[in-house]
């Protein structure tokens, strides 16, 4: 019987809107709803520290955060000494350790419990099939391939990236809460738009992150001014407010899940012109929600092409081709009995938490019943 679950990811779930941290806190909140396993997870921050969550412990491990980018690897060869230190005294308390691609580092001493989710292949505009990962972090991800267990991977690169040295690589679904994050009936739509006193003859666009260059927000916003169509809003979600000089620009700063959700009803379509990602779970949820995505080209994202009603995915990271697909995009949505809130509603169960989950819980019971290393 599986009782406590160790996840391993990087920064606190609780503090950082990452994709990769809010996988990480999704899924244990799960387990612990649907099969009351006790999840911990390990993590780095600025101090060392143990604090209750509802589903377990949150135990932070004291490493150097850099705020330079070309210093990042340095923070995670630290954290990944750190990890291997407080397994090798703490991994029997645990029936699995379940690892997050370059979070942390697999060693002899617990492999036998340990599993490990890819979370897919970061690239951008400049080197589509190059790897964007520095030497470092990629040498722990291939130690954890080849010591894990059992490997997942949300995203069909990174399975392949890696079958070179495995060939028990298998492809999950990246998943949201889909009671959450579903196609919104019109009149759910009008009530949000309605809530958050949007201009009804608005078309109101949305892109999600924190970092405005990574996301490429600057390019988001200059293809929206190239429509000059001031019927077209804009709605920056967790970036930083700055100076508006444009009335269709609306920065909301931070904002909790259920008016993050809100926005996204009352939104007609999502831009993405992110410079890299490993997979974007922010498309996820637009997608999930029925918004025709446009969006630049990352790792598992065409995947959503079949249940979304318009999709473009853009190779470059110029301002002019996303305004090209937008205008694509007001053509039809312009059009007499257009059908904004259409999508492929059999295959959101796909990208389910609880059906990730499932999977997850039954390699999880496949570790008690396999003999190798036990």
């Amino acid at each position: 019987m599986i009782r406590r679950v160790m996840q391993v990811g990087y920064l606190n779930p609780f503090d950082n809107y990452g994709g990769v941290e809010k996988y990480i806190i999704m899924h244990a909140k799960a387990l612990y709803d649907l099969y009351n396993v006790s999840v911990d997870v390990l993590c780095s921050g600025d101090f060392q520290s143990v604090t209750q969550s509802p589903f377990g412990k949150v135990i932070t491990l004291r490493v150097p955060l850099f705020k330079r980018k070309n210093l990042f690897f340095i923070s995670k060869y630290v954290y990944a000494i750190k990890v291997k230190r407080y397994l090798a005294n703490h991994s029997r308390d645990y029936d699995v350790i379940h690892f997050h691609g370059d979070n942390g580092s697999i060693t002899s001493k617990y492999h036998d419990k340990a599993i490990l989710t890819l979370h897919g292949m970061a690239r951008n505009i400049t080197s589509m099939k190059k790897r964007i990962i520095t030497y470092t972090t990629h040498k722990i991800e291939l130690n954890n391939v080849k010591k894990a267990r059992f490997i997942f991977s949300v995203s069909l690169e990174a399975k392949e990236e890696f079958s070179r040295y495995t060939n028990k690589i298998n492809l999950i679904k990246a998943s949201v809460d889909t009671d959450l994050y579903k196609v919104p009936t019109e009149e759910e739509k009008k009530s949000a738009r309605l809530s958050l006193g949007f201009d009804p003859t608005k078309i109101v666009g949305i892109i999600i992150g924190r970092d405005p260059i990574r996301k490429g927000l600057n390019v988001a916003i200059d293809a929206i001014t190239q429509m000059h169509d001031n019927r077209i809003q804009l709605l920056a979600i967790g970036f930083p407010i700055m100076e508006n000089k444009d009335n269709n620009i609306l920065y909301t700063g931070n904002v909790d899940e259920s008016i993050k959700i809100l926005y996204l009803k009352a939104s007609n379509f999502f831009i993405f012109p992110s410079l890299k990602e490993g997979f974007p779970i922010s498309v996820l949820e637009a997608a999930c929600m029925g918004l025709p995505l446009i969006v630049s080209r990352q790792s598992g994202v065409s995947d959503l092409k079949s249940m979304v009603p318009f999709y473009r995915e853009i190779d470059s990271g110029l301002a002019e081709d996303y305004s090209n697909a937008l205008k694509e995009f007001i053509t039809e949505y312009t059009q007499p009995g257009y059908i904004c809130t259409h999508t492929n509603l059999t295959k959101i169960t796909e990208y389910s938490i609880k059906s990730s989950v499932s999977i997850y819980m039954s390699a999880y019971s496949r570790l008690e019943t396999t003999d190798s290393g036990r």
